[in-house]
């Protein structure tokens, strides 16, 4: 962040430009999340075939899609913010950040479905695409939007939401388990917003101090630029993650040949899930109880919750655990109901 917003910041005085923090925050923090889930690896039986598919897909789409809106919204105050001001002319850097960005996300928004659509055949649309597609584009903003014309930002959002969608499956095909697309996201989209700065930058728009980008006659001095600060990001953000995941799992594990172990959590909690070993909740079960009191019967697609799930039975949770998980849920769910303990059958 020094480098580039501090008035002697190496990058600043080059030229290089960032707004809203497209490198300092996006491409440092996703480059810090791509070296994690490599010393990490990819969670039990993911990539060998050993677990049911079904065990990872994601739990609940609305709270995704309700994370994006938290997010999206949020957004329009990030990017507006970095003006620090309406003074003078930063009003007018303000506003076009905010139609920026929500120009931009608008046009990830419509490219993503595209790209869900003819991905499947024009058979449906993924919530998890729309998602990425989404953030993406406005991680791809983040660096631009107070320097381009409103309407190129739909470009820059469109290509945006694209990145991290492409970039997630080539995780897929490389075994490198990326669970919320985050490198996609942060990474991706983050340096095609900071190269979007070398071409489409105007430096006739008002309260910007920027040279103009490769398409409005200002060659391939900013772009230049902009490329410098990828590399510097990318490079310091993996001279400081890998020496500290790798010290950090010596500590715990206390085995310098092997950092690893130190990084994940023992293969049950990982299994059962971290929420119940660290927060005592349990999605299965809650989400079962909910199923009763709605008066839903509760699936029996052993596949739909990992029944025969490999890892599960040789963890002891296999079916003869979940019937006894079953009749928890049963007794649970009846105590909500009666709203009494003393109620319950013994």
């Amino acid at each position: 962040a020094h480098w580039l917003w501090a008035d002697d910041g190496w990058l600043n005085t080059m030229g290089a430009y960032d707004f809203a923090g497209g490198g300092p925050v996006h491409l440092f923090g996703g480059m810090n999340g791509l070296v994690a889930i490599v010393m990490l690896g990819p969670r039990t039986g993911l990539f060998d075939g050993k677990r049911p598919k079904s065990c990872f897909k994601p739990l609940s789409p609305s709270s995704q899609l309700f994370g994006l809106f938290m997010l999206w919204w949020g957004w329009i105050g990030f990017n507006c913010g970095s003006s620090f001001g309406i003074t003078g002319k930063k009003w007018v850097v303000a506003t076009r950040a905010a139609i920026s960005t929500i120009n931009a996300s608008a046009g990830g928004g419509i490219m993503s479905i595209i790209y869900s659509f003819l991905g499947s055949g024009g058979k449906q649309i993924k919530v998890e695409h729309v998602v990425e597609g989404i953030l993406g584009s406005l991680v791809s903003t983040s660096p631009t939007c107070s320097v381009i014309n409103t309407h190129e930002s739909i470009l820059v959002g469109a290509i945006g939401a694209i990145i991290p969608n492409l970039i997630s499956r080539l995780l897929k095909y490389l075994h490198l388990d990326d669970p919320v697309g985050g490198v996609g996201v942060h990474v991706g989209a983050a340096i095609w917003g900071i190269i979007a700065v070398g071409l489409f930058a105007d430096a006739n728009l008002p309260g910007v101090d920027v040279k103009n980008g490769l398409f409005h006659g200002g060659g391939l001095e900013q772009l230049g630029l902009q490329l410098v600060e990828v590399l510097a990001m990318i490079g310091w953000s993996l001279a400081t993650a890998i020496p500290f995941f790798y010290i950090c799992g010596v500590v715990v594990s206390r085995d310098w040949k092997n950092p690893r172990k130190g990084l994940r959590m023992p293969v049950k909690e990982e299994i059962e899930g971290p929420d119940k070993f660290l927060h005592g909740l349990d999605t299965f079960e809650d989400s079962e109880i909910k199923k009763e009191d709605a008066g839903e019967s509760r699936t029996s697609n052993d596949d739909a919750f990992c029944e025969n799930d490999p890892a599960r039975v040789d963890l002891g949770l296999g079916p003869e655990q979940r019937r006894l998980d079953e009749h928890n849920i049963s007794r649970r769910a009846l105590n909500r109901k009666q709203g009494s303990l003393g109620m319950l059958p013994r």
